[in-house]
């Protein structure tokens, strides 16, 4: 639901606000990684599918022992770009994504991640 949302916003600025080839360029690219994040979304459900992924990262490209994949880029590139409100938000998805990461791996969630 929340990469929806993200879409609307996206396609409303596009749309209402970008009014520079600039901000035009940053909105579309931030439209093109939430297609490639709803990829990862769906990848990272099947744990199978994942591992075989996850083996292809090196481990710069990991960030607490997670892969940076297509998902977690989209999120921490819109983050740097938005609204408090929004950042909340997305910052919600990150630890839930990231809780499907683990359980694709096969990793378990940190003592302090559990509630």
């Amino acid at each position: 639901m929340a990469l929806g949302i993200e879409e609307l916003l996206l396609r409303q600025e596009l749309e209402k606000y970008a009014n520079s080839q600039e901000e035009v360029g940053v909105v579309t690219k931030g439209r093109e990684q939430l297609q490639e994040a709803k990829r990862a979304l769906a990848i990272v459900q099947n744990p199978s599918k994942y591992r075989n992924l996850e083996a292809g990262f090196a481990a710069r490209n990991k960030e607490a022992g997670l892969p940076m994949d297509a998902m977690r880029l989209f999120l921490k590139s819109q983050s740097a770009r938005l609204s408090n409100q929004r950042k909340e938000n997305l910052g919600m998805v990150k630890e839930v994504y990231m809780a499907m990461q683990r359980k694709a791996l096969g990793i378990p969630v940190p003592e302090k991640s559990q509630r």
